[in-house]
């Protein structure tokens, strides 16, 4: 019991330290931990409880006299073990609450992201999953430089975003729908023509359900709903579809994956 509690508990500790070293280098950014167990009959109540918990690195999953609270073991004879995931590049920092609230906010440098497709998707999936569910508009822009700029409207519009007007051409844009607002489920005018007036390269869309995206390929178009489904969300999806088709641009949407 003895070896095993200590091999379990030196795993653990190397790892973590590892991970904060990496952070503290800027060899990684952002980074969440995951609580994993064996998943079998011998796993405690207190471990089973915390399985699959996600929290940021430097949070702790409990509070004990005994032990940190970082990291397992949680006991003699823990086999628990913290998956680490990176969710956002190094030189990036994440949104609060009070900027994501705030009602229009200037332009403002979160800072710089690597150049490749890995390390833009990964930002704009963290940021996507920040801002999807605010209640006014929150847009993130990614400049063809690897700037990334935060700005935020009301529950309709995102005019503060024009200030970035040279910056934008080229630019991967994403911004959320509010709840009840007049562009949820899908874009409205507005959105298509800043797509167009401004040379983005991608725009996105979120709400609680999709994630909507306009690009330059006119090939990746999304096929118009079935009159059978009927719902009024699908048809003005297909609006839109019709729309990007005149254009010769490229649209569609898939279930939000956050």
């Amino acid at each position: 019991m003895l070896a095993d509690t200590g091999l379990a508990t030196a795993f653990n500790i190397g790892l973590h330290e590892i991970i904060r070293k990496a952070i503290e280098l800027g060899i990684l950014g952002k980074v969440e931990k995951t609580w994993a167990t064996a998943k079998d009959q011998r796993v405690c109540r207190k471990c089973w409880l915390l399985s699959g918990v996600t929290i940021d690195f430097f949070e702790k999953f409990f509070e004990s006299e005994k032990y940190t609270g970082e990291i397992p073991p949680l006991h003699p004879n823990c086999r628990c073990a913290v998956v680490y995931k990176e969710v956002l590049p190094p030189g990036l920092i994440p949104l609060t609450p009070e900027q994501m609230t705030t009602p229009n906010l200037p332009p403002e440098l979160l800072g710089t992201v690597p150049n490749n497709p890995e390390d833009i998707e990964e930002a704009l999936k963290y940021y996507e999953g920040q801002i999807a569910d605010q209640p006014i508009e929150n847009g993130i822009v990614i400049t063809p430089e690897g700037e990334v700029y935060h700005t935020t409207g009301d529950d309709d519009t995102l005019n503060p975003i024009l200030d970035l007007s040279n910056k934008l051409n080229g630019a991967i844009v994403t911004h959320n729908h509010p709840v009840d607002s007049a562009n949820e489920y899908s874009f409205r005018g507005d959105d298509i023509d800043l797509f167009m007036n401004y040379g983005l390269e991608v725009l996105h869309g979120v709400d609680e359900n999709f994630v909507y995206e306009l690009n330059r390929n006119p090939e990746d178009i999304d096929q118009i709903p079935s009159i059978e489904d009927g719902t009024e969300f699908d048809y003005r999806h297909s609006q839109v579809i019709e729309k990007a088709e005149s254009l010769g641009i490229g649209y569609r949407r898939w279930q939000r994956g956050f």
